[in-house]
């Protein structure tokens, strides 16, 4: 009986233990790690506020000035997180969350850049030609008491941390420890385990963003398909640089470039000061364009894109394989 009982969390044949009870105790501690980080880093810019520390600036650039302290801090923190429980939870090497640096690395990135870029500037001109946006300004930042090049910087950093940490989470980690968990699970092969484990993440990614400004339930639905065109990126390649990619470039272009609101927030830079109307269900309204049916058409063809994408590489590989076994 007592063996049983072990077997369901402990797997003998690998001497660890089972992969959803891994996953979990990951979560937890890079959790822990991070909120470590942000209260331990807050606190002490605070402290140094309250004592004389750029008491000068007004409170929005204090808070770009701290975040710009407390996120590499936060994002240094999960990457420790992830990095110790490779060895000690996972058994494994960090390479497992998929950040083996090489030049197809570097080409699966750029090509999320690529994809997300174009897939944003879709619905801007979409939005434009339907007369939803004015454009009122060219790089400007969105509150006048604010120094842009602060503004700037914030916003950038942002949108580099949030990629690397958030695809480091919930693609690298969740995505991949769901995937090892139901594979075999009630006789699931290894394909219906990593769909079942692409739409559960992207699940908990939609989730995670009700607790962002102007969220709801359209929103929530939005982020699922984001979670599941970043997901698909990840299992299609194996690796983190085309998720990171897509994820980098949709929320710079979003923000940054275009000025829509990025999940709830209204970046305080941006290249285009815009003003937008229309309606709601197709523009997302106040959470941006993920809330609104533009933002889920274009992850929708990005999905398709990158499902022809995966088909066209097996195409390649295939021909390859047989032209080399014909030599």
């Amino acid at each position: 009986m007592r063996t049983r009982v072990l077997h369901v969390f402990w797997d003998f044949s690998q001497q660890r233990l089972r992969a959803l009870f891994r996953l979990i105790i990951q979560v937890l501690f890079t959790l822990f790690c991070a909120f470590i980080a942000i209260v331990g880093t807050g606190s002490l810019l605070t402290y140094a506020r309250h004592h004389g520390f750029l008491d000068s600036t007004n409170k929005e650039t204090f808070d770009q000035i701290g975040n710009l302290i407390v996120a590499p801090v936060a994002a240094l923190l999960v990457y420790f997180s992830l990095k110790l429980g490779s060895r000690r939870i996972e058994n494994r090497d960090f390479s497992i969350y998929g950040m083996t640096f090489s030049r197809t690395w570097i080409r699966q990135f750029l090509f999320g850049n690529a994809l997300a870029g174009g897939l944003m500037t879709l619905i801007f001109a979409a939005e434009y030609l339907a007369g939803w946006i004015h454009i009122e300004g060219f790089f400007r930042v969105t509150n006048p008491q604010n120094v842009i090049s602060v503004s700037l910087l914030f916003s950038l950093v942002k949108v580099v941390i949030v990629a690397i940490v958030e695809e480091l989470v919930f693609r690298g980690l969740i995505l991949r420890g769901l995937a090892e968990s139901f594979d075999g699970f009630l006789g699931m092969s290894d394909a219906s385990g990593k769909a079942a484990a692409l739409l559960l993440s992207a699940l908990l990614f939609g989730a995670v963003h009700l607790a962002n400004p102007n969220s709801s339930w359209a929103s929530t639905g939005g982020i699922f398909f984001i979670g599941t065109f970043f997901g698909m990126a990840y299992l299609i390649t194996g690796q983190l640089a085309a998720p990171i990619g897509l994820h980098l470039a949709w929320n710079l272009f979003q923000g940054v470039v275009y000025g829509f609101p990025v999940s709830g927030d209204k970046e305080p830079a941006v290249f285009l000061l815009t003003n937008q109307s229309g309606s709601l269900l197709f523009t997302g309204g106040s959470f941006g364009p993920e809330a609104g049916l533009l933002g889920i058409a274009a992850a929708i063809l990005g999905i398709l894109v990158l499902w022809f994408y995966s088909r066209g590489a097996s195409c390649v590989r295939r021909r390859l394989s047989r032209h080399f076994q014909a030599v």
